[in-house]
C-alpha cells in the first residue's frame, strides 16, 4: 500500500475497538448484521483490556480467536486479485490467501495499540441488496478531538451467518486498496511466485 492508504486502513482497522451508539428510536440494533458487529467487537475489547500492553503476537492471537470467524478471506483474496484469480494454480491460490490474511493481520496489530476513545454512530437504515443475501452498514466515526469520517461495513450471508468481507473509510474500500497494491506486483514481477514471496515477507509477524 502508499503510504496515504496504509494511513486510511490503520484507521480502519482501529475502529474495530470503538464504542458503538445509535440513534434513538431506530430498529437498526435489532437487526442481525449490526448485531454481530456489537458483541464480535465487545468480545474482542473484553480480551484485549486484559492486556497492558499487548504484543502484536498477543493481539494477532485475539483477531484469530474473536474476529477471523466472521470474515472470509478467501473472498477478500479473490476480489482483490480480480481477473488473475482464474489463471493461477490451487497451490499459489491457498499461497495467496495466506500472505494476503498475514499482511491484513499485521496492519490490525499496530492498529489496535492506537485506539483512543472513538465512537461509532450507525446510520439507520442498513441498505440490503434485492435478495437479502449481501448488506451495507453505513456510520460514522467521531472523536472530540479528530475529524470525523464516514466508514462503511459490507457482509454478505452465509447459511444463517453474516460474514464481512470489505470494509470502505471515506469512500477507500480495503479490497481496492489491496487490488492496488497487489496489481503494482505483478505489473513489476512476472513471475507470480516472486509476488507471493513479497507479500509472505509483508505479512511476517515481527512480535
Amino acid at each position: 500500500m502508499n503510504k496515504k492508504i496504509q494511513v486510511i486502513f490503520v484507521l480502519l482497522i482501529s475502529i474495530l475497538g470503538m464504542s458503538f451508539t445509535y440513534a434513538k428510536n431506530t430498529s437498526c440494533y435489532n437487526e442481525a448484521p449490526v448485531k454481530l458487529l456489537d458483541s464480535v467487537v465487545e468480545k474482542f475489547l473484553n480480551k484485549l483490556n486484559n492486556y497492558k500492553k499487548p504484543s502484536l503476537t498477543q493481539v494477532r492471537g485475539l483477531i484469530k480467536q474473536d474476529l477471523e470467524p466472521h470474515a472470509n478471506f478467501d473472498i477478500t483474496a479473490r476480489l482483490v486479485l480480480g481477473q488473475k484469480w482464474r489463471q493461477i494454480t490451487s497451490k499459489q491460490k491457498t499461497e495467496f490467501v495466506k500472505n494476503l490474511r498475514n499482511m491484513i493481520l499485521n496492519t490490525y496489530g499496530s492498529a489496535f495499540t492506537n485506539y483512543s476513545g472513538e465512537k461509532i454512530d450507525i446510520r439507520c437504515p442498513i441498505k440490503y441488496n434485492s435478495k437479502k443475501n449481501k448488506v451495507e452498514i453505513d456510520s460514522r466515526v467521531t472523536h472530540p478531538q479528530k475529524q470525523s469520517f464516514s466508514l462503511k461495513y459490507r457482509l454478505y450471508k452465509k447459511g444463517n451467518e453474516w460474514i464481512f468481507y470489505d470494509i470502505i473509510i471515506d469512500n477507500v474500500s480495503v479490497v481496492h486498496s489491496y487490488r492496488q497494491t497487489v496489481r503494482r506486483l505483478i505489473e513489476q514481477h512476472s513471475n507470480f511466485d516472486k509476488v507471493l514471496d513479497i507479500m509472505a515477507k509483508k505479512g511476517h509477524a515481527k512480535g
